[in-house]
């Protein structure tokens, strides 16, 4: 039962269930695009977001497909997603609804759900660092810094300080710099990670350029930094 919509399908033995099963599902619908709220005034589009879900909810529940269901609902109001209860058989056309985004599957009757490895994934994480440039009897005046910014693949933050703290050592190996005074580029600090999400170097293919870092921060605004919107 290959079922793209459904997020986790491989975490059910479905192939070894009746077509009578009935499986409990939260169905998802596609938030509206930009241009169906753009024209619309600011304090309306909550509103329009609002009557686009109920469509699609009501798209859903008239298909006959759901046995039960409930609305789900974010701030009070405006339903989300619904909780709902249908066969085994009926989930393939509940999948092809054009106004149905995806279903994860939470209950299967007379169904245990697998018993599934996480996989730890690699994936590109960028790693701040302070590097000293340290010369050889040099106590005072001015001494020149790096901050360098390591690219490398890793499951996690730790995980990435873990492999550059194992480079610590050969990255420092001292060298003799053409006054024949002993060199050396010492990681002083790690001082931030960046987890960027791309897990193949073909990613780094995109025409659009692809986020290896970023750091969030506050600042003023000022007429020449806002935006109207449109």
């Amino acid at each position: 039962m290959a079922l793209s919509k459904i997020l986790n399908e491989n975490e059910w033995p479905l192939a070894a269930a009746l077509a009578s099963a009935v499986a409990t599902v939260t169905i998802h619908f596609p938030w509206p695009a930009n241009d169906q709220l753009l024209d619309l005034a600011p304090e309306k589009r909550k509103a329009a977001i609002g009557d686009l879900m109920r469509a699609h909810i009501d798209e859903v529940v008239n298909s006959g497909l759901l046995q039960s269901y409930t609305v789900e609902m974010v701030e009070r109001r405006r339903p989300r997603s619904v909780r709902a209860e249908v066969t085994l058989d009926n989930l393939p056309a509940l999948c092809q609804l054009p106004d149905m985004d995806r279903v994860v599957i939470t209950k299967v009757n007379g169904l245990k759900k697998k018993r599934l490895r996480p996989a730890k994934k690699l994936k590109f994480h960028c790693v701040k660092m302070t590097v000293a440039i340290q010369i050889e009897g040099a106590k005072t005046g001015l001494q020149k810094y790096e901050e360098r910014y390591v690219l490398l693949k890793a499951t996690s933050c730790d995980d990435a300080y873990s492999r550059v703290e194992a480079t610590r050592a050969d990255y420092a190996e001292p060298y003799l710099n053409s006054d024949g005074y002993f060199v050396r580029w010492q990681i002083e600090s790690l001082d931030d990670c960046y987890e960027t999400g791309i897990e193949t170097a073909t990613e780094f293919n995109s025409p659009s350029g692809v986020e290896v870092f970023s750091i969030l921060k506050n600042r003023r605004l000022t007429p020449e930094r806002a935006w109207g919107g449109k």
